[in-house]
């Protein structure tokens, strides 16, 4: 880090070109003071005019130059920044990097002067480079669950030079807080942070000569202070998730790229330097072997002159990032040169070659098991990751023309293409409609991952069988039941029913009044939580016995937020087939992975806007949509007869939108701006045209379904009635 002052105050627009040329850029707009004349005059510059920075200082520097500014720019000298760092507010290090070299120490004596602390705020400065981000990512959700073991709670807030072009990488990550944009001044940085890491500065400043076959991952797992070799190697793979809106904008073109029904190759030939770039003289050559030589739809993001029916250039589709990331992860394999692309392939599983020139395959993609490489540059070249210099560009040329193997390449990568259907594909199956899936993530928390089904939506933990589970206690909820009440009710026959996987004696009380036989099974009670009912029984975790003491069988069973949290829900199914009547009815109630304050808010614990933990695991091993309620019920070998969720209340909706304090809503062309408590009066006035397309938006899917022993004999006429009653159907 550098700390710098400006000489006059500064107010500026400034756009900041990141490793991607061709995205379109978020303007920056820097407002800086200058000290006064007299804090110039003795030296001793007051808190907010001094600023720290990685390098963006040398951007804005450049443009208040081309103004024709002189000296716009003070840099503080080494000893004046020492002086600085040695202040008694400044925030500790608790990095491993000290400004010149990275010095591993015990991971608990490095942050003992943090330790007095129930909470801390970390300062992370990250590089705004997309491949370094991505690692850096990995790491700190690593170094986020080590601190995690010694703070009650732990919040990393995010410094980088190019704030707004990864936001929604970085917004992903529920262990980071918030994303700042350099520079900050040293008023706010004392002020805010109990420490901070340097994970920036200590990427440039590393001998990358003296490490050059050491994964950069690993470099910044030093950089915390976490012996790189103490993490596994499955833990040291990037994730990313897609953005919605990129794949509502560019769903309809990706649909029509694969109706060609070849698989679709990236061919990317750029990076952010010259020395990693594929020489343009080679460029339509390798594109000429490619075409020839496989059947692949030959794809480009970068601007390509180049005139075949096997290939297409999707450049101008590619101007932000989230673009980018969706259009990339639709496809089936790559070419890349050294740069960002193949570590996002990792991230969505895509088998890719890198063309190295100036560093080894192992120092880059050594933990990405469907990433290849292989390096066909020189040692003149070896090391030198940034360069201009006309003879390295020369080398650079020579080393193409004598060691660039396409057909080499391509039986490579088919190998990689090979290596994921037989070795990831296979092996994971959709617990819900056993349809095979690829491993591509959709979330993760920590150490559980998660992957959605393609056929049937339900998105599952796919390590569930590594986690110790602990069932919380929740409490039902009388809006959440109320249609289920409301049938049970109505229903002519009041027989026998079970609760299996009660938190509260709740519902069994309720059923009880409305004059059933009911039963409950408890998986795991909550913490001093007691029944006063004689009928609640706790079983074995998971393995859904029925007592010896209760009925063989029952006209309905309830399970009440329990799928999503089941590790074997085959099982669940079995219990629930095995002690039903014939015509006897199934309610489900889980969590509804399609409701909308899922969709507006997000995971990160130290923010709540939006938060369910009954979305993270352990809490939650599988996720439900209406669809996926549906399949799971058709395999099962029921019948629906309803199926609807919990409708969106005005405080839901408030809560939803009333951070920030004031709300803006578009109605009857116009736009209204509401304070907080006006949402919560006024809200359902200016959504209620809404509402309709929100139906199946509410916290909780509610699925009733029959189970019918002969097929022939459909659901009794006086269940359709009461459904008819009850849902207007």
């Amino acid at each position: 880090m550098q700390f710098f002052f400006v000489s006059e105050d500064v107010n500026i627009d400034l756009y900041i070109q990141g490793t991607n040329s061709t995205a379109i850029r978020e303007k920056y707009k820097f407002k800086l003071s200058a000290p006064s004349q007299q804090e110039k005059e003795t030296g001793e510059f007051k808190l907010h005019n001094i600023y720290l920075s990685n390098v963006i200082h040398s951007i804005i520097n450049k443009e208040l130059l081309a103004q024709g500014k002189e000296n716009p720019i003070g840099i503080y000298a080494d000893a004046a920044a020492d002086q600085i760092m040695a202040h008694p507010k400044f925030p500790e290090n608790i990095g491993a990097f000290d400004g010149q070299k990275i010095k591993l120490t015990d991971f608990k004596e490095k942050i003992t002067p943090l330790l007095d602390k129930k909470e801390v705020r970390i300062a992370l400065f990250l590089s705004s480079a997309l491949g370094d981000l991505l690692r850096a990512c990995r790491v700190i959700e690593i170094y986020h669950g080590k601190l995690s073991g010694y703070f009650d709670k732990v919040t990393f807030d995010v410094f980088l030079d190019d704030s707004e072009n990864y936001k929604y990488i970085l917004e992903q990550s529920y262990y980071i807080n918030k994303i700042c944009q350099l520079p900050i001044s040293l008023k706010e940085f004392f002020n805010n942070y109990d420490a901070y890491v340097e994970l920036n500065e200590m990427l440039h400043d590393y001998n990358i000569q003296d490490n050059i076959d050491t994964p950069i991952i690993d470099i910044f797992l030093q950089g915390v202070n976490i012996d790189s070799s103490s993490i596994p190697d499955s833990e040291k793979r990037n994730f990313i998730k897609i953005s919605p809106k990129a794949k509502k904008e560019l769903g309809m073109l990706v649909s029509s790229l694969k109706s060609c029904g070849r698989r679709l190759l990236l061919f990317n030939p750029l990076s952010s330097n010259p020395i990693r770039n594929i020489p343009q003289d080679f460029v339509n050559k390798i594109i000429d072997e490619v075409i020839e030589k496989s059947d692949y739809q030959v794809i480009s993001f970068s601007k390509i002159n180049y005139n075949h029916e096997r290939f297409i250039d999707l450049g101008k589709y590619t101007k932000n990032t989230d673009n980018f990331l969706y259009l990339l992860s639709e496809m089936d394999a790559i070419i890349t040169v050294d740069t960002s692309v193949y570590h996002i392939a990792d991230a969505f599983n895509i088998p890719a070659y890198v063309i190295f020139a100036t560093l080894l395959p192992q120092s880059r993609c050594k933990y990405y098991p469907l990433v290849g490489g292989i390096n066909i540059g020189s040692e003149k070249l070896r090391g030198k990751f940034v360069s201009k210099d006309a003879a390295d560009i020369e080398e650079l040329n020579r080393v193409y023309d004598k060691n660039i193997d396409i057909s080499l390449i391509l039986r490579k990568l088919k190998a990689l293409e090979k290596e994921k259907l037989n070795n990831l594909q296979q092996r994971i199956n959709c617990p819900v409609c056993s349809s095979p899936n690829s491993s591509e993530l959709t979330d993760r928390l920590k150490e559980f991952k998660y992957i959605t089904c393609s056929n049937c939506e339900t998105e599952f933990c796919i390590n569930l069988k590594d986690i110790n589970i602990e069932l919380n206690q929740l409490y039902d909820s009388t809006t959440r039941y109320k249609k289920v009440l409301e049938f049970l009710k109505l229903k002519p026959n009041k027989t026998n029913l079970l609760e299996i996987g009660c938190k509260t004696d709740y519902f069994i009380k309720n059923v009880k009044i409305l004059g059933y036989n009911a039963y409950g099974l408890v998986l795991t009670p909550g913490r001093g939580l007691k029944f006063n009912e004689d009928n609640i029984q706790q079983i074995d975790s998971l393995k859904y016995s029925i007592p010896k003491n209760y009925p063989e069988k029952y006209g309905v069973i309830a399970t009440l937020n329990l799928e999503n949290y089941t590790e074997n829900i085959n099982s669940l199914i079995n219990c629930i087939k095995n002690n039903l009547e014939n015509n006897g009815i199934w309610i489900i109630v889980t969590p509804n992975k399609d409701r909308l304050h899922y969709k507006l808010g997000n995971l990160n614990p130290n923010n709540h806007k939006g938060v369910d933990f009954s979305d993270l695991a352990p809490d939650s091993l599988l996720r439900f949509s209406p669809k996926s309620h549906g399949i799971l019920l058709k395999q099962a070998g029921f019948n629906r007869i309803y199926q609807g969720s919990e409708g969106i209340l005005s405080e839901h909706m408030s809560n939803w939108l009333g951070d920030p304090k004031v709300i803006k809503i578009k109605h009857n062309g116009k736009n209204l701006k509401f304070n907080q408590n006006q949402v919560k009066n006024n809200i359902y006035d200016y959504t209620a045209p809404l509402l309709p397309a929100l139906e199946n938006s509410g916290n909780y899917i509610i699925t009733i379904a029959q189970f019918t022993v002969n097929p022939e004999k459909r659901y009794q006429s006086n269940i359709q009635l009461v459904s008819n009653h009850l849902f207007g159907m």
